[in-house]
C-alpha cells in the first residue's frame, strides 16, 4: 500500500517503477522546514491580502497566506462554467489559496470570461503549453467558436488584459505554507526546437520534475488524469487515483502529485477533478466535482 487511506476512500492500483538512485532525505516535514528556515512546529504563515480582501501571489519561495487548506487544479480549457462551479465550491469549504496548474485556455470554450474570474478571484498560476500558443501571431485560417456562439481567431479572442495575464505566469512557483515548502508547474519542462515542451510527469521523469522545480513536494497538470507518484528507497511508485482519495504523504519520502482536469472529465464515475492540499496535516485529497 502506497498511501495511508481513511473513511470510504478505496485504495488505488500501483504500479513500481525504477528511476535513478536518490539519496536518503529526512522526515518530508522536517526536511522542508529546514530548507524554507523555519523552526520545527513553525504556524502557518501570516496572510497577505490585496485592496479587495483576496489572497494574493507572494514571490517564489516566499511565505503564503493563512489557509490551511489549498486548492489545485488544471487543464481547465476555457469552461468557464467548471470555473465559476470549482470556486464556489472551494469558497463554501474554506480553501483559502487556490492554484491554477496551467492549460487555462485551449478547445475554445469562454477563455476570456475563464481569464476575467481567474484575475477576478486572485488565483496563483502557472503556464501552460496551451496558454504559450494563446500568445502566438493569429492564424487567419483558423476560426474558433466559443460557449455562446462567437466566433474568434486563433487567440481565443482574448484582450490585452488577458494576454498580458499569461505573460506574466511563471513556469514553475514554490512557496511555503504551514512549514511546508512546496512547487508547482504545468509538467516537466523541456525543449523542442528552442521553445518549451511541456511532458506530463510520469514514474520515470518524477524525479527530474522535482528537481527542476527544486522541492520534495509538486503538483503538476497536463495528463488530464488524477494520480501520484511516490520516491522512496531508489523507486519510484506511480498510483493512479479513480475515485475520491485521501492520501497521508509519509515522512522520508518525496511526491508528484497530478490534479488532474477541471474541465475534462476523467476516471469513475468520469467528473472534472482537483486536489486538497493541508500542509498541517500532511495531507493530499483527492475530489470530482458536479458542474451542473
Amino acid at each position: 500500500m502506497v498511501g495511508d487511506y481513511r473513511g470510504p476512500f478505496p485504495e488505488p492500483q500501483a504500479a513500481d517503477r525504477p528511476y535513478g538512485r536518490q539519496p536518503g532525505v529526512p522526515g518530508h516535514r522536517e526536511a522542508v522546514q529546514q530548507m524554507a528556515g523555519l523552526p520545527a512546529g513553525s504556524p502557518t504563515c501570516p496572510a497577505r491580502r490585496n485592496g479587495h480582501g483576496r489572497l494574493v501571489s507572494e514571490p517564489a519561495g516566499r511565505a503564503t497566506g493563512s489557509a490551511v487548506k489549498l486548492a489545485f487544479f488544471s487543464d481547465l480549457h476555457a469552461a468557464a462554467d467548471n470555473l465559476q462551479a470549482l470556486l464556489a465550491l472551494l469558497g463554501r469549504e474554506g480553501v483559502g489559496r487556490v492554484y491554477n496548474l496551467g492549460d487555462a485556455v485551449g478547445y475554445s470554450g469562454d477563455a476570456e470570461r475563464t481569464f476575467g474570474l481567474l484575475r477576478e478571484r486572485g488565483v496563483v498560476g502557472v503556464l501552460g503549453n496551451h496558454d504559450l500558443e494563446a500568445l502566438a501571431k493569429p492564424d487567419p485560417a483558423v476560426t474558433l467558436r466559443t460557449a455562446d456562439g462567437r466566433e474568434v481567431g486563433s487567440d481565443f479572442g482574448l484582450s490585452p488584459a488577458s494576454k498580458a495575464y499569461i505573460r506574466g505566469l511563471p513556469r514553475r512557483i514554490v512557496e511555503t505554507c504551514g512549514g511546508v515548502r512546496f512547487g508547482a508547474g504545468h509538467g516537466l519542462v523541456s525543449s523542442y526546437a528552442g521553445a518549451p515542451l511541456w511532458e506530463n510527469v510520469t514514474a520515470a521523469n518524477a524525479a527530474e520534475f522535482l528537481a527542476q522545480v527544486g522541492v520534495d513536494l509538486a503538483f503538476a497538470g497536463n495528463a488530464h488524469e488524477q494520480y501520484y507518484v511516490e520516491l522512496a528507497g531508489g523507486q519510484a511508485r506511480l498510483v493512479e487515483v479513480e475515485r475520491e482519495a485521501l492520501l497521508r504523504l509519509r515522512p522520508g519520502r518525496r511526491y508528484a502529485i497530478c490534479a488532474g482536469s477541471a474541465a475534462a472529465p476523467s476516471g469513475d464515475p468520469p467528473r472534472p477533478g482537483f486536489v486538497i492540499f493541508e500542509p498541517e496535516a500532511m495531507t493530499v485529497t483527492f475530489r470530482r466535482f458536479e458542474t451542473g
